[in-house]
């Protein structure tokens, strides 16, 4: 199935429903492409239009894809009451590229997951999910995370094993040089998930997130082991850069 397109006659806005604004369930949902959307939003991209829910939901489903790195092809996932995008219990891989999620569609505002008294509210939540590729090789693949009521990316589970983030700009604009602080931390590792790539893999290219601005730590690896954290730029958060079990 495809959910919208690259070009903006393509586009829906799925807003102020009363559950999430999309859910892939059922028998593995598989190879569904979900582009260009605006997804919590009003039509101009500027403001919220709370859903009650989740913005995606995917649960044991793979080789989806949310966004893309051509022109267009990015969501805008903004103004969910909880997170921006949930995966949960899933057979992996996913593919998350090119999204807006918790700004508006100039990446220089505000317009976060969650709300001020929720928790719940961040921008990726990845619970018993594994394999999945936040970003990718180029900054063209880059999510711009930013603005949520929680944390920028959050992992739970020991099956979230092999998830990758990259290239991805977490607490701040669009272009970098500005801050939109997500409340909580910028990545948190918890619940013991293992083996979680956040930046450069093992080889001399350089996948670099900035992780910048966030109301918590930069990144906090509360619980798990095995984890790499290699060549990104962390600065100017609220706690520590890397925050090793939050204690």
């Amino acid at each position: 199935n495809i959910i919208g397109g690259k070009l903006p006659a393509d586009r829906n806005v799925i807003s102020c429903n009363a559950y999430s604004n999309i859910y892939l369930d059922g028998s593995n949902p598989q190879n569904n492409i979900i582009q260009g959307n605006y997804i919590g939003t009003d039509a101009s991209g500027t403001s919220r239009l709370v859903n009650q829910s989740d913005g995606i939901v995917c649960f044991r489903g793979y080789n989806n894809l949310i966004g893309g790195a051509e022109e267009g092809a990015g969501n805008l996932i903004s103004g969910n009451a909880y997170t921006g995008m949930f995966f949960n219990t899933q057979d992996g891989p996913n593919t998350i590229q090119g999204n807006f999620i918790g700004t508006d569609i100039s990446g220089k505002y505000q317009k976060g997951n969650g709300y001020e008294l929720n928790p719940l509210g961040s921008g990726i939540s990845i619970y018993r999910a594994p394999n999945n590729t936040i970003g990718g090789l180029s900054k063209d693949h880059g999510n711009i995370i930013s603005g949520n009521y929680g944390h920028g990316v959050w992992l739970a589970g020991s099956e979230s094993s092999g998830n990758v983030i990259r290239n991805n700009k977490i607490g701040t604009t669009f272009d970098g040089s500005g801050a939109i602080p997500n409340v909580s931390d910028g990545v948190c590792i918890d619940r013991d998930s293992e083996d979680i790539k956040i930046g450069a893999a093992n080889n001399t290219n350089i996948y670099m997130n900035s992780i910048a601005f966030n109301g918590g730590a930069g990144i906090l690896v509360k619980y798990g082991e095995n984890n790499k954290i290699s060549r990104n730029s962390i600065y100017l958060n609220n706690g520590l850069g890397i925050d090793l079990r939050g204690d």
